[in-house]
């Protein structure tokens, strides 16, 4: 939006309903925070010129909000500290190990993750003829995407299943990965899409998130997502950084 903005017209556009009809005027000028010069009105030759300025208004009011955002997010980044009652446990006192301090025992019922990653699960049954690709450890997957995913998984030591069950309600679906956090210690669901720019996949990928939704199932709260498209295609940097952000101990 940055960028976008210095390409767009010069001046700020103001709005005004005079017997019910909008009108729009052009101020030649803008120092920031007004606006100055004369007025002038954007009549229907002036079409391009008053999509820019609208444009240029709403990446102004944008951007104020985005940068508010953006530091609020700092500050959060800054002073949050995830919880795992092992951790807690664990530095109470140096002369104890955490066998000898079983007051965790029955903390919600929480696994560790090495009880996890041994559970038995149902891989999904369907179109077993697509797992055509590898993970470095092994596991077949559907994509080369997902094999470059389940890799940096397993080069993190994070434990995770490929399309595992996950029941609700009414419906049972596969996520592509079901992967262990140890900054929450909880599990997540991370799911790939990887055919964003072809309408149908990317309708039926709107309609599954928001299913999501409706079960508490939420992203970046206990959902992950990553996306790609012709014009963005996979990138693996941004992959680890989403993996050092939500799954690993910084």
């Amino acid at each position: 939006m940055e960028k976008e903005l210095v390409t767009l017209p010069e001046g700020s556009i103001h709005h005004k309903r005079i017997r019910n009809v909008s009108r729009f005027y052009h101020y030649d000028s803008w120092d920031g925070t007004r606006s100055t010069g004369s007025p002038k009105y954007l009549g229907r030759d002036n079409q391009a010129l008053k999509a820019g300025l609208l444009r240029k208004k709403f990446i102004i009011e944008s951007l104020s909000l985005l940068r508010s955002n953006l530091s609020a997010e700092r500050y959060f980044l800054k002073k949050y500290q995830p919880f795992a009652p092992e951790h807690v446990a664990n530095n109470l006192w140096l002369n104890f190990s955490i066998t000898e301090l079983p007051i965790i025992t029955g903390w919600g019922g929480t696994k560790s993750q090495s009880e996890w990653a041994v559970e038995p699960y149902d891989q999904s049954r369907l179109y077993p003829q697509q797992l055509i690709y590898c993970s470095p450890n092994g596991v077949r997957v559907r994509s080369k995407s997902e094999s470059i995913i389940a890799g940096l998984l397993e080069a993190n030591n994070i434990s995770y299943k490929y399309e595992a069950p996950l029941h609700t309600d009414d419906q049972t679906y596969y996520p592509d990965f079901t992967v262990w956090s140890a900054k929450d210690e909880q599990v997540l669901y991370w799911e790939h899409f990887g055919m964003v720019d072809d309408p149908e996949y990317e309708s039926a990928m709107w309609k599954k998130l928001a299913s999501y939704k409706a079960h508490g199932i939420v992203q970046w709260d206990n959902l992950l997502t990553t996306y790609e498209t012709n014009a963005n295609p996979f990138n693996a940097q941004k992959i680890q950084r989403l993996i050092k952000a939500f799954l690993l101990i910084d």
